[in-house]
């Protein structure tokens, strides 16, 4: 709630709380709609992909640290409250959960990061955070 707060407070954004399964938006609502480290913390990411999808009309963003890099690696051995209930996928996790949803024509495309090794990214399945679009055509 307080972030919802600062964001009306400092920015003027229009924000809303809600359910990422759930969301009071009209279906394709957006142009884009964008993830970022969210599906990690789903209980049921296919809901979460079908919301999005739902409301999305030209793509989806999807950011999530990848479990097979060195930064994914180090969060699960972190754990932790936050890191200790995620659940970290690969690209090829990622790619097989949206090809369940998706119910349109649509390419995807992911890359990864490097960083702090390399600040570019590349498309390499084991980089650290990886960066998944997905375009209907």
């Amino acid at each position: 709630i307080e972030m919802l707060k600062a964001a009306r407070l400092i920015y003027g954004l229009n924000c809303c709380q809600g359910d990422a399964a759930w969301l009071p938006f009209d279906d394709h609502s957006f142009d884009l709609v964008c993830m970022i480290t969210v599906l990690e913390f789903a209980k049921n990411p296919i809901d979460i992909l079908k919301e999005t999808l739902r409301m999305t009309r030209k793509g989806l963003i999807i950011g999530a640290v990848n479990r097979h890099s060195l930064l994914g690696i180090r969060r699960r051995c972190k754990g932790g409250p936050i890191w200790g209930s995620a659940r970290l996928y690969s690209v090829g996790e990622l790619s097989r959960l949206l090809y369940q949803v998706i119910d349109r024509p649509a390419r995807v495309h992911y890359k990864t990061t490097l960083w702090p090794l390399f600040k570019g990214s590349i498309k390499l399945p084991w980089g650290g955070f990886i960066g998944l679009c997905i375009i209907f055509t």
